[in-house]
């Protein structure tokens, strides 16, 4: 058990290897410069070239993406174009409430799915047990 659970977390490194280029890639290509949203339309075009620098935007993508993967192995993550705090920082302000939000909803689903099952549980084969199959095929068809 240690072993394929081991197999499937090492699986993993690929995986989150090829999802975050994928990602940096694409924001990368993306229309828009970060430098010229951090410092408004009204920015100079040497105040532009500054910050790409400070930000190191000059630096070829791979070195970059180097950097990113480095500071991330170390827990920084960088800063917000937007707001300039830390973004480990904010995921973290956020995480609070994700997590609130998802125990919420979880427990909502589990108590209703619960009485749903046994109600259509105790009649089987009524319109009850009918109208639950369907809402539930239904919903679990149903793309997001």
């Amino acid at each position: 058990m240690r072993r394929y659970v081991l197999r499937r977390v090492l699986s993993l490194v690929p995986l989150l290897l090829a999802v975050s280029i994928v990602i940096f890639v694409a924001l990368a290509v993306a229309p828009g410069d970060p430098a010229v949203l951090m410092l408004g339309q009204d920015a100079t075009p040497e105040g532009v070239r500054e910050l790409r620098q400070i930000l190191g935007l000059d630096l070829p993508l791979p070195v970059q993406y180097a950097r990113f993967v480095g500071g991330a192995l170390r827990g920084d993550l960088g800063r917000s174009f937007q707001t300039r705090r830390p973004v480990a920082g904010e995921l973290m302000r956020t995480f609070q409430v994700t997590l609130a939000l998802t125990i919420t909803a979880l427990s909502a689903s589990c108590l209703v799915g619960l009485a749903v099952g046994i109600l259509s549980a105790m009649r089987p084969r009524s319109l009850i047990d009918y109208l639950v199959r369907v809402v539930i095929l239904t919903s679990v068809s149903m793309p997001i």
